[in-house]
């Protein structure tokens, strides 16, 4: 697997709890917190969805603003049961269904100008959209495509906050190329010398790097399902590998 850019479009690794808080009736402040990390989180990959179904650009970015106006409006991620499923097949789900059902309506609703418009950077999605190969690739393929890149990318994130916050980022920057694959024994010398520790204490660090990252990725696939049986979060993560891997 090729190693993704430790940096990147805004993704979460959204947790099911945060949704049922929505539910519980969260207050005010950590309500509006929520639903900011839903909408910057997830529209890229429903853009793109948008997009492969045969959606110009504008019309694209119109229906995913109408979405998160619509989700938003109506408390739909309040209602949402953690038993739906995968937070990745709810979205889909319920972004299908706006489509199918409410997104006309409320086009109409905009041009009155009942609604305000969110602030996103679709000239970066598009920039995205158009980088992705010219397969055959279906809308769902690619949004699930997408989706497991950019958790990838969330999880490095995540890593790289860790050790900033030890005053260590120089160290995520030198062992992130390694994350997936091996390092040659020269490039370790190289590196260890750069950062003034010893081989030996390098590779051990480089061991604990990956180890960490598992850790939160099982973690953040937890986060996501329905329930976080050891069967269910392995079988998510063989899922997202090979989607990433696609």
């Amino acid at each position: 697997m090729s190693v993704p850019p430790a940096h990147g479009p805004s993704f979460q690794t959204t947790r099911w709890t945060q949704v049922i808080r929505l539910r519980e009736g969260a207050g005010e402040a950590e309500r509006d917190s929520i639903l900011q990390q839903l909408c910057q989180a997830y529209w890229l990959p429903l853009y793109e969805y948008a997009r492969r179904s045969g959606k110009s650009p504008h019309d694209a970015e119109d229906m995913t603003q109408g979405f998160f106006q619509h989700a938003l409006g109506q408390d739909l991620f309040a209602k949402a049961r953690q038993d739906s499923g995968k937070m990745r097949s709810f979205l889909l789900t319920a972004f299908q269904n706006y489509i199918s059902n409410q997104y006309q309506r409320d086009t109409a609703a905009k041009r009155g100008g009942k609604t305000p418009a969110l602030s996103l950077d679709v000239m970066q999605a598009e920039a995205r959209y158009q980088s992705e190969p010219r397969h055959t690739a279906t809308p769902e393929e690619l949004y699930n495509r997408r989706w497991a890149r950019d958790f990838f990318i969330a999880v490095q994130e995540s890593l790289r906050t860790e050790y900033r916050s030890k005053g260590k980022e120089p160290f995520f920057h030198a062992l992130q190329p390694w994350l997936f694959v091996e390092a040659k024994a020269a490039d370790i010398l190289l590196q260890a010398e750069a950062l003034g520790v010893t081989e030996g204490n390098l590779r051990i660090m480089l061991l604990r790097f990956r180890k960490r990252y598992r850790e939160l990725f099982h973690q953040g696939v937890a986060d996501t399902l329905d329930s976080a049986s050891k069967e269910e979060i392995d079988q998510e993560v063989r899922e997202l590998i090979r989607l990433a891997a696609a």
